[in-house]
């Protein structure tokens, strides 16, 4: 299907929904921490995409299939109200991971709705945090090494009529 500029729209591929790599969206207002957390991601294995603001969330759900959702809580958690009640309503299954300081009323808050709104909610990643602390905070999404390749080239076994 064609865009009003006359590109070709790219439709996502999956495999049912499994993935190659897990999908990260940072959903984040400041560039700046959108940059850092992106390139951190990626040199854990993700595939990220961003989302600076709300209304690109449901677009960003629906194209890139993401396995996290990152956003940072500040002030009064509006935005991340928003944002999982944005996740709630598109039945989003993956997992949430929270960011902000450790004291902060409306963190607390805001991870307590997500659950309440039956989201899988990470345990909250405290700030400032460094890249190590992240990588602890999505151990369990983190992408095992792949597997050694296999001894035999298929393509050139099934070329020479190998079973």
């Amino acid at each position: 299907m064609a865009s009003a500029t006359g590109v070709e729209a790219v439709e996502p591929v999956s495999f049912g929904r499994r993935k190659v790599r897990p999908r990260v969206c940072i959903t984040e207002e400041k560039q700046s921490v959108r940059t850092f957390l992106g390139l951190v991601l990626e040199e854990f294995g993700f595939f990220t995409c961003e989302c600076e603001h709300l209304s690109e969330l449901g677009t960003a759900l629906s194209q890139h299939l993401p396995d996290l959702i990152v956003f940072g809580i500040s002030g009064g958690g509006v935005r991340g109200v928003e944002i999982l009640n944005t996740l709630a309503s598109h039945g989003f299954a993956g997992k949430v991971l929270l960011f902000g300081p450790r004291n902060l009323p409306a963190v607390a808050a805001v991870r307590e709705l997500g659950e309440s709104l039956g989201l899988v909610v990470l345990p909250t990643l405290a700030t400032p945090f460094d890249d190590a602390s992240l990588r602890k905070s999505i151990a369990s999404l983190l992408p095992i090494k792949e597997p050694p390749a296999p001894p035999v080239d298929v393509p050139e076994a099934l070329s020479a009529g190998d079973p």
